[in-house]
């Protein structure tokens, strides 16, 4: 029974206790998915780079460069619902949280079937926007296409695994994310070269494994919420009835916008980057999907730690404890300079090793890989450091500040620093841009943190 297999925690409350500790217990469930779903991209990235030849990994890259912006139209909405869900639950509001939720859920969904119907028939354009090789365009299309038709599944999904961080529930979230893993793992392979009855279906078949790895664990979550009563759970009259919560919208756009904006930007910048090193060519895409795939790796630390500073912290808003809001921030600054630089160097001394396990053994991109992650993988640490005062500020209600520093980083220094320099330096500007662009956002980060004017903490 699903109901057995897989049951509710009991909502965490990180407002009290050690902060270390409660780190810990936060982040350690964020950072063993992370991984989880690290590794499935890298067995995925595997099985085409190696198989398949650099062309179609060079397709995945661009075309995943779209779907993360169309990403941005909901995330945003989501990490809204999980900072007001997260404060709520720290003021013993369930009530207040499950409206949260249920309106939320609503308004994704909703969100994701609109940009699911309006990508569909513009992927072809998305990819000829970025400048995709032409010996990729034609496998990244259909690729995208699939992915853009899974959305709606997809984004509901992950509102569902972060509403579940939210209350401290990690373990349960955990378990359906291994559940979605190991589908995706199995399923890769087998609809990529075909086994049996079931076609060769290419690179398709990994956008078709996507599908369903995330469709059968939102089916198994959503029959585990009822079937434990847990006190989040929308009731069914919620959900059924049409309409939403005008207040809770309202609140959602004004918080969540901001950070929607700031994904947008940053896969904005993300993709401009993309299509700037696909004037490099093929082997440096494939080059640089890989160093995207290993730096995942090095990334989840600071990711992992930039949620659990944010979820604690805002708890803690919610109980209106501004001291262990500020002890939070130190605890997760240590935690993830340590974290994300033990990764970066361990990638340095494997050198090729890190690399060729992702492209074909020989090829001229492992050895530009090596060269790429020499330069700029330094950058990852400074990012840490900044997802750790973006948190706490975004915890706190305040949203502007990160887009705004984010706007300068990626549009006003970034992009225009490898676009200046590209002619004169080659490829090499574009990975400088990286390492230049975080130290700098990093020191004005902390600034503005430090000194900025900004209420601290802000009402519940």
């Amino acid at each position: 029974m699903p109901g057995q297999a897989i049951t509710m925690d009991r909502i965490r409350d990180a407002t009290r206790g050690s902060i270390t500790k409660e780190l810990w217990q936060f982040m350690l469930p964020v950072l063993w998915t992370n991984l989880l779903q690290s590794l499935t991209g890298s067995v995925n990235a595997a099985w085409v780079g190696h198989l398949l030849g650099e062309r179609p990994l060079a397709a995945i890259l661009n075309a995943n460069s779209v779907v993360g912006l169309l990403f941005a139209t909901t995330f945003g909405i989501t990490w809204a619902s999980t900072i007001l869900v997260g404060q709520r639950s720290g003021a013993g509001d369930f009530h207040a949280a499950r409206q949260i939720v249920c309106t939320s859920a609503k308004f994704v969904f909703a969100l994701s079937v609109i940009v699911s119907l309006t990508g569909i028939p513009l992927s072809e354009h998305m990819l000829e926007w970025m400048g995709t090789p032409t010996g990729s365009l034609q496998l990244a299309d259909p690729y995208l296409r699939m992915i853009l038709l899974s959305l709606p599944l997809a984004y509901l999904f992950m509102f569902s695994l972060y509403m579940m961080r939210a209350t401290g529930e990690s373990r349960t979230a955990t378990r359906l994310l291994i559940l979605s893993i190991t589908l995706d793992v199995i399923l890769n392979p087998i609809l990529i070269f075909g086994a049996g009855i079931v076609p060769r279906l290419g690179i398709v078949g990994s956008a078709w494994a996507t599908l369903i790895s995330q469709g059968a664990p939102l089916v198994v979550f959503l029959s585990c919420l009822y079937a434990s009563k847990h006190p989040l759970r929308p009731h069914r009259s919620e959900l059924l009835r049409f309409g939403v919560d005008k207040v809770v919208i309202t609140d959602l756009v004004r918080k969540g916008a901001p950070v929607c904006l700031q994904v947008l930007v940053i896969t904005l910048g993300g993709s401009a980057i993309v299509a700037l090193v696909n004037q490099f060519g093929v082997e440096t895409a494939a080059s640089y999907a890989a160093v995207n795939a290993v730096w995942a790796y090095i990334q989840m630390p600071s990711f992992a730690v930039g949620m659990a500073v944010t979820l604690m912290a805002a708890q803690s808003v919610g109980a209106k404890d501004t001291t262990r809001v500020k002890a939070i921030t130190r605890a997760g600054l240590m935690f993830s300079v340590f974290m994300t630089g033990s990764g970066t160097l361990l990638v340095h001394l494997l050198k090729r090793q890190a690399y060729e396990l992702l492209l074909p053994s020989g090829s001229a991109a492992v050895d530009i890989a090596v060269h790429i992650s020499w330069i700029a993988s330094w950058s990852l640490i400074f990012s840490g450091m900044s997802m750790v005062f973006f948190g706490v500020m975004r915890a706190n209600g305040s949203t502007m500040p990160p887009l705004l520093i984010e706007i300068a980083q990626l549009l006003g220094i970034r992009f225009p620093f490898a676009l200046a320099l590209a002619r004169t330096m080659g490829a090499d500007a574009i990975w400088w841009s990286f390492s230049f662009s975080a130290l700098l956002t990093t020191l004005v980060t902390a600034y503005y943190y430090y000194y900025g004017r900004w209420k601290f903490p802000v009402a519940v």
